[in-house]
């Protein structure tokens, strides 16, 4: 089957965000798909990783289609200065903050459902092209953004033939418009609401990373047939863990390595919070080492701590393993109950203990658990997250250690299984014989019911 996908951040893009799409990329031509890729010329990304690019197979051909947006630098700056930010709030009643509010308002309403929907005009254009041309079976957007959505709905309508695939790597409606300030306020969540609703009407697969994310989707259209959703998880790479080599760290501290963006969901403030309470002979044992951006609003939890915390920045995938490589223990942070950090996977590839300050009855904790993968606590249980730091502390200094990762289990996600899986899903909806995934036949629960 000739696939196009729709992705507007594909590498040069660093970052998690297009860790799926190159591992459709890469492993979906060995089950019979010739795959082809539409993406952003020049996205509007905060990291690139140009490593990457080497990852993308020589046969896949890339579409790659201009937007007119500004740098991601530069957008956050106007931003600021139109909206004020929660770093510099406008005082409310003074003739800066009227203007300013309004014009604020208009450039949300008109960018919604979010600030990439002007890359959707030209990505049509050119994928109208692909389809007709190079006689394109099936569609397969994934997002966030989640504007990409307006495209491949255009074109399930303009060519039924399609197989249309929709990828909601993220949730939309339950957490980017009530979480992120800029899709916060009515028109923004109307429109998504829309999208959201055309998109599962005319998909023939709707696809999303978690249980709960599939059956939220479930409960708000449930018109739609069961046999119309699919949940594949997020998962790690094996090929990049081939040079892979863990090794002990220089010096006698417990280091602690956080990968990935610092941002309020993923807020690390509970866990500093509870190492600040330790007392200090213990502390001073401790070494936390952030491994990529941090945004404003979250650098001031990071500041004035009586912990040792080193930060590195966003560095490309393989300096980022570097890190990993050195660590005793890796940190995940998110404070709701049905978010997934991409990073959780290639934690628990590499092989060392999780500190996961989380709901333990979350999607997170049924993995850390399934998997064995590490330890559990809830952000809001400040006690029993010192608990956790004083017996890993212990177990670090007696060379003991209680922990025993399910190495199997967790191959059941390494992404050559789940491109499988996608796959199996696209060819059942095509001829009705159902689909069962690498998790189930692993013994998980994954799928929406």
């Amino acid at each position: 089957m000739r696939l196009l996908i729709i992705s507007y951040d594909f590498p040069p893009v660093g970052g998690v965000s297009v860790q799926r799409v190159l591992s459709l990329v890469k492993y979906l031509p060995q089950h019979g798909f010739e795959v082809q890729v539409l993406a952003a010329r020049n996205p509007a990304s905060p990291v690139f990783d140009h490593d990457l690019v080497a990852q993308i197979p020589p046969f896949v051909t890339v579409h790659r289609v201009w937007t007119p947006e500004i740098s991601y630098a530069r957008k956050q700056r106007l931003w600021r200065l139109v909206s004020g930010g929660k770093s510099n709030p406008i005082i409310e009643g003074t003739p800066a903050a009227g203007l300013k509010s309004r014009i604020a308002r208009a450039v949300k309403t008109f960018l919604s459902p979010d600030p990439h929907l002007v890359w959707v005009p030209f990505a049509l254009r050119r994928a109208r092209r692909i389809v007709r041309h190079d006689g394109i079976d099936v569609i397969l957007v994934t997002a966030p953004p989640f504007s990409a959505f307006l495209i491949g709905n255009a074109l399930k309508l303009e060519f039924p033939h399609l197989m249309l695939v929709s990828d909601f790597r993220d949730e939309w409606l339950r957490y980017l418009v009530k979480d992120f300030e800029f899709f916060q306020g009515g028109a923004a969540q109307r429109k998504a609401a829309v999208i959201e609703r055309d998109t599962v009407a005319v998909s023939d697969l709707v696809l999303a990373v978690t249980n709960s994310s599939i059956q939220q989707l479930q409960q708000r259209y449930p018109a739609e047939s069961v046999q119309k959703f699919g949940v594949v998880p997020n998962g790690y790479d094996p090929d990049v863990f081939g040079a892979f080599q863990p090794r002990r760290h220089e010096g006698d501290q417990v280091r602690v390595t956080y990968v990935g963006t610092v941002y309020g969901v993923c807020s690390p403030r509970y866990y500093l919070d509870a190492l600040d309470q330790l007392p200090e002979e213990v502390r001073e044992d401790f070494e936390t080492v952030f491994v990529g951006r941090v945004v404003e609003e979250e650098r001031r939890f990071l500041e004035s701590r009586k912990s040792r915390i080193h930060l590195t920045g966003f560095l490309p995938q393989r300096e980022a393993f570097r890190q990993m490589e050195e660590s005793d223990y890796f940190l995940l942070t998110v404070v709701n109950d049905f978010c997934i950090a991409g990073k959780l996977f290639e934690y628990l590839r590499a092989g060392k203990p999780i500190i996961a300050i989380t709901p333990p009855e979350g999607e997170i904790g049924r993995i850390i658990r399934e998997t064995r993968g590490g330890w559990c606590v809830d952000p809001r249980d400040q006690i029993g997250i010192v608990e956790l730091l004083h017996r890993l502390h212990a177990d670090s200094k007696s060379g003991k250690s209680r922990f025993a990762p399910d190495v199997e289990r967790i191959r059941t996600y390494e992404r050559p299984h789940l491109a499988a899986d996608i796959a199996e899903l696209i060819k059942s909806r095509r001829t009705g014989i159902p689909a069962q995934s690498t998790q189930e036949r692993a013994g998980l629960s994954v799928r929406g019911t």
